[in-house]
């Protein structure tokens, strides 16, 4: 674990101006459900107009830099572990084979001076399984350390997540400003203005209402409340209306990155073990091991930001049809 601690705090520093919140207390925030439907009749809840998808929260190039540095960072940790192990166990090998030949040496002259043929045989034998021993250790200290780097890419993806939550979380703190910029990016979201609410963060319940006049001109709100939520972490905000909700809250759309960068990964590793599988159908000759440490490399390179789009759009589809089978929800979370 220092090892694992080590590198988060470089993780840390990296991401520092990533700008991706974490809310106090995201622990029992992200435990709920970002679409739970408000108290609305299943009539009023019939229709929903489609919404165009919200700007990231991020530049291209700041969640491409994201991506990257949460892959090298796995990779760099799984490393620095499998060479520790790989270390211990040619240390141990070494042991072992001096040990053989340390034992070879005292026995070759014992049978030498008696000048018995069977002794050198008998030698032989013990340093053949000696020598045998010492390679299958290495063997195992390979497996054991491709095994890490395979565990360590999705673990390492939900770490960063919540290190870039926490420092989005300092930043909302140093600057109220952020707070306006997502509830009037969610607010124009919106087709039904007859009566809005916007349920915000007791932190930045002040700072909302002090834009109440900007809101209502950029919405044409008849009916507009601003209240506080004790299920809204600071800097996300929730919009209810008529025909549903908006889910504008920083653990949504912070959960959908971790997701969508996960399911990347999972699918990149399935389509490696797949064509692995095939080609030893076909009766295909496959060296098992150069292509596990093929597959391992492959995995660890960077996603291409073309991939975590498609795999969010996926998401919010599946999302969005959820919601229109539940009774209707006026947006789904968006990035």
């Amino acid at each position: 674990m220092p090892l694992l601690k080590k590198h988060t705090l470089r993780l840390g520093e990296q991401l520092v101006h990533m700008g991706l919140p974490e809310p106090d207390g995201a622990e029992s925030s992200e435990e709920e459900s970002f679409n739970s439907t408000p108290n609305v009749s299943p009539v009023e809840m019939l229709y929903t107009e489609p919404v165009e998808p919200a700007e990231p929260l991020v530049s291209e190039a700041e969640r491409e830099q994201l991506i990257q540095n949460i892959l090298q960072e796995g990779k760099a940790q799984a490393d620095a572990a499998a060479a520790e192990i790989k270390q211990k166990a040619e240390e141990e090998a070494r042991q072992i084979i001096d040990a053989a030949e340390h034992k070879a040496r005292e026995l070759l002259e014992k049978e030498i001076a008696k000048g018995v043929e069977e002794g050198r045989q008998k030698i032989y034998e013990q340093l053949k399984g000696h020598i045998a021993e010492a390679q299958n250790v290495l063997r195992q200290a390979n497996a054991q350390k491709n095994t890490i780097i395979k565990s360590a890419v999705p673990e390492v993806m939900k770490l960063s997540t919540r290190i870039a939550a926490q420092v989005v979380r300092n930043e909302l703190a140093q600057s109220q400003d952020i707070v306006m910029d997502i509830v009037k990016d969610a607010i124009e979201k919106i087709s039904d203005n007859e009566q809005v609410v916007i349920k915000v963060a007791a932190q930045d319940l002040q700072t909302v209402r002090n834009e109440k006049d900007l809101i209502i001109d950029l919405v044409e709100a008849k009916n507009l409340s601003i209240v506080p939520d004790k299920h809204c972490a600071e800097g996300g905000c929730l919009i209810e209306t008529k025909l549903g909700f908006i889910d504008a809250k920083v653990v949504t759309k912070l959960d959908m990155i971790q997701t969508a960068l996960l399911g990347v990964y999972q699918e990149e590793k399935v389509k490696r073990e797949t064509a692995l599988k095939e080609a030893v159908e076909r009766g295909e000759e496959v060296d098992l091991a150069a292509e596990e440490q093929k597959d391992i490399e492959e995995l660890m390179q960077v996603t291409s930001l073309e991939e975590i789009r498609e795999q969010e759009k996926k998401m919010l589809e599946e999302q969005q049809e959820k919601a229109k089978a539940e009774g209707g929800v006026e947006g789904a979370p968006e990035l």
